[in-house]
């Protein structure tokens, strides 16, 4: 048996909201089915793309863990196979319900050109009637509703039902501050932000090199930059914001996002690390598929900004040959290769400069290149990095934090960890 509510819209200001479950005294309710009309129930929002799926999903994962309803709303790509596959086997596993939402059409809307960023934005501002129609067919009353990055158009959805509303940032605390900072930073930089002389200051954060810019904010004459601009004013507006980070690994960072001086007057959003995400599960899995692959090396391959691959990546032994790598790596690499390779094609991150930054300099497990971005890494350099990560004492350094980091993440996921303490209070 169902439990059926109405959704009533109030004659003021038309806002849908939940009432509580119409029960006939004819009818045989057990008390499950009354007592799950009351409980906490998350409802999260994933943006198109493997790359925006698979964090929430195992955010949905985690949230499982904690007793509650947790459906998962995904806008569907309709071209990615692997999307399909993962999807069935994370409902397989009977984890969460996974309900997609047809992608809306966009054509009359964007460029045939526009960028990743400018698609996502506007997919997810014109799938809004369609998710609020969803979530108002579901058969009990969501506490909760969590979006990830893109998905911030959204939260006026939640607002209609009266529910709260959640950012899931899937990346770290820096990422966050210098979103969070960007509507100061449009109103105090006039020019191009890469073309400053002095570094963008973020409160409490390290400074941001001009050429170590996200993406979207390379040209502000972009619509990019624009819908980017957008979604660092709507995060604001969220109840609280969950990072896919954890406490050691960005101490000084996120203890700057909570200091009420220095960010009272940008956001006073609650912060809640829940990181990492990556389970020992997908680990494991990954460390028994390379061993069963008896392969030497991995790559992991960005496309050139001048290719044509869009929202996807694929993973591909190189001995089975692909003319999309072939068109951007050197004559018969793959062929001379196909014996001791693995190839990792992947659209890439708009975040590749600050993350190298942070990585080297914050954490310090990373070389960084010191070669300027826009040009070409020689093989001198490539091979002194090489040899900085193999052999030399710097190298031996950064893998024994990545052991501390390895283990400060486990730590802060088991029960008593700070990260799985942090989710279990937000959802009380």
């Amino acid at each position: 048996m169902e439990l059926y509510f109405s959704l009533k819209t109030r004659t003021n200001n038309s806002q849908a909201y939940w009432t509580p479950p119409l029960v006939d005294p004819s009818e045989n309710w057990t008390f499950s089915e009354i007592e799950d009309s009351t409980k906490t129930h998350a409802v999260l929002l994933s943006s198109p793309g493997l790359g925006h799926l698979f964090p929430v999903l195992e955010l949905g994962k985690c949230l499982r863990t904690l007793d509650f309803k947790v459906p998962i709303f995904v806008i569907s790509s309709r071209t990615s196979a692997t999307e399909s596959q993962v999807i069935e086997s994370f409902k397989s596993l009977n984890r969460c319900e996974v309900i997609l939402l047809p992608p809306p059409d966009i054509s009359h809307l964007v460029h045939p050109d526009a960028v990743v960023v400018t698609r996502l934005a506007v997919v997810m501002r014109e799938t809004r009637p369609a998710f609020s129609s969803a979530l108002s067919a579901l058969s009990f009353p969501p506490t909760f509703l969590i979006v990830d990055l893109f998905g911030c158009e959204h939260m006026e959805v939640s607002d209609e039902f009266k529910i709260q509303k959640l950012v899931y940032i899937p990346s770290h605390a820096w990422f966050l501050a210098l979103t969070l900072h960007l509507p100061i930073l449009h109103e105090s930089v006039k020019g191009e932000y890469v073309d400053e002389k002095n570094t963008l200051f973020i409160p409490g954060c390290k400074p941001l090199l001009p050429e170590d810019v996200v993406d979207p904010m390379l040209c502000r004459s972009y619509q990019q930059y624009l819908e980017y601009l957008n979604i660092a004013i709507k995060i604001p507006m969220a109840d609280a914001i969950l990072l896919n980070t954890w406490e050691e690994l960005e101490p000084a960072t996120l203890a700057a996002l909570r200091d009420h001086k220095l960010w009272g007057g940008i956001s006073k959003v609650p912060v809640y690390p829940v990181g990492p995400m990556l389970s020992n599960e997908k680990m494991i899995e990954l460390a028994l598929g390379l061993e069963l692959s008896q392969q030497r090396f991995i790559w992991v391959i960005r496309p050139p900004a001048e290719s044509n691959d869009d929202l996807c990546f694929t993973v591909r032994n190189s001995s089975h040959g692909d003319e999309g790598l072939a068109s951007y790596l050197p004559e018969a690499f793959l062929e001379r290769t196909k014996t001791v390779g693995f190839i990792i094609s992947e659209l890439g991150s708009t975040r590749q400069r600050m993350n190298a930054t942070l990585l080297a300099e914050e954490v310090r497990i990373a070389v960084r290149l010191k070669s300027p971005w826009k040009g070409i890494v020689g093989r001198e350099e490539i091979k002194m990095m090489v040899k900085t990560l193999m052999v030399d004492e710097e190298g031996h350094a950064m893998r024994g934090r990545v052991k501390e980091l390895t283990s400060s993440g486990e730590r802060t996921r088991s029960d008593n960890g700070s990260s799985a303490q942090a989710l279990a209070q937000l959802m009380r």
